[in-house]
């Protein structure tokens, strides 16, 4: 029995514990050992209440600068996550070196954790990747612009590329570790699957040796779907308290003739309390998003990459509520192609209620949508644990 270190270090959403709680469950019903390190905990319950695995706490960078950066590429993200400073980002390697000399893993698979992949990168153990294709940069290239849309001196990119890689081999060197040419470099030496779409790959012009695998399949632990016998067109919505546009989007939906069902983890606006009907309906727990995909006409969200690949794979058109940049690359991607639309932070009340309500509308993105998935129907047939597990069997054999 080999022991399996899954770790998630950096991102939000319920995507990054779906995967590992996917992957871990394949591979302990192969008879490995598994341990999870976890960004967060709050929601780990809800996808380990019957798991054996060991469950961690990542080490988190908490500071927050008073003046956040400029995002154009991933090093102003990890710049803004604890590699803004040699002593921080010292402390967070040490925490993580710490970490893998007390568990002794045979094989690790990261999601979005370029930390935890500096601290092992003296490490002689197995890697894979297993995340989004937005937190795995493409080792051996500079940073590429993840925010083209706002124009920049292409000097100042190059300046905090440079700043983050000398913050990186500053550690490195103390700690006796590779160093990095590019912050890319983090990323080096896993086998690497992306559990999304070429179509939101913001590295695609330079990616190599990479498997796009679609989502996961959705786990069966959740509710389905009762769409009752409400007429109108079917609409599913994942949307989020207190982010940019929702309450409008929930009120223009409630009021349509569509058959909404919404999975909103938090209280409901005051506004739409009394609501709820046949036709609109609200839970704070989440849906099979199979069933979901299955029996939905639409779907409305946040643009995370699971949901809206899901969503497209399966003929869905989608409207996306961005609320931070991976997802704003999704939502302008999914609007180039005419697949759907999107609402940006900045639109008027009155400009999104009618958005929300053309999409309601809508007859033309499902042609468009169908023969995308038509086309893509190669990944939608991929068991993307499947292949990842066979993938760490495959490397822990090849060691034995």
């Amino acid at each position: 029995m080999s022991h399996i270190l899954g770790i998630w270090e950096l991102g939000d959403d319920l995507g990054h514990l779906h995967r590992l709680a996917e992957l871990a469950s394949a591979l302990t019903t192969r008879g490995h050992q598994v341990s999870l390190i976890v960004k967060d905990l709050s929601r780990a319950e809800m996808f380990f209440r019957e798991s054996a695995v060991r469950i961690y706490q990542a080490p988190v960078w908490i500071h927050r600068p008073s003046s956040p950066r400029l995002t154009k590429t991933m090093a102003d993200i990890l710049a803004y996550k604890g590699y803004g400073e040699v002593d921080g980002l010292m402390a967070l390697v040490k925490a993580w070196r710490a970490l893998l000399d007390l568990l002794q893993p045979d094989l690790m698979v990261f999601d979005f954790a370029p930390t935890a992949m500096l601290a092992a990168g003296d490490s002689h153990v197995a890697k894979i990747i297993f995340s989004s294709s937005f937190s795995s940069p493409t080792p051996g290239v500079s940073g590429v612009d993840l925010c083209p849309w706002v124009p920049v001196k292409p000097e100042a990119v190059d300046q905090a590329e440079q700043f983050v890689v000398g913050n990186i081999n500053t550690v490195a060197r103390q700690q006796a570790l590779p160093p990095v040419r590019f912050v890319g470099d983090l990323f080096r030496g896993a086998e690497t699957f992306l559990a999304d779409l070429p179509l939101f790959d913001m590295y695609g012009d330079v990616r190599k040796n990479a498997t796009y695998t679609g989502p996961p399949r959705a786990s069966s632990s959740f509710q389905t779907c009762d769409w009752g016998n409400a007429p109108g067109k079917k609409i599913f919505a994942y949307l989020k308290p207190g982010r940019p546009h929702v309450d409008t989007a929930l009120h223009i939906l409630a009021h349509s003739q569509a058959n909404v069902r919404v999975y909103y983890p938090g209280k409901l606006p005051a506004a739409l309390q009394g609501r709820q009907s046949t036709n609109f309906k609200v839970s704070d727990k989440p849906f099979e998003l199979t069933d979901v995909m299955n029996t939905a006409d639409a779907v409305v969200s946040h643009g995370g990459v699971g949901v809206a690949s899901s969503s497209l794979l399966s003929g869905l058109p989608l409207l996306v509520l961005p609320t931070h940049l991976e997802q704003k690359n999704n939502a302008m991607q999914i609007h180039q192609a005419h697949l759907g639309t999107w609402i940006a932070q900045e639109r008027a009340k009155a400009e999104t209620e009618k958005i929300v309500q053309a999409f309601v509308d809508n007859t033309t993105y499902s042609a468009n949508v169908s023969a995308f998935a038509e086309k893509n129907e190669s990944i939608s047939m991929i068991n993307a644990i499947e292949l990842v597990a066979d993938a760490c069997d495959r490397n822990l054999d090849s060691r034995a």
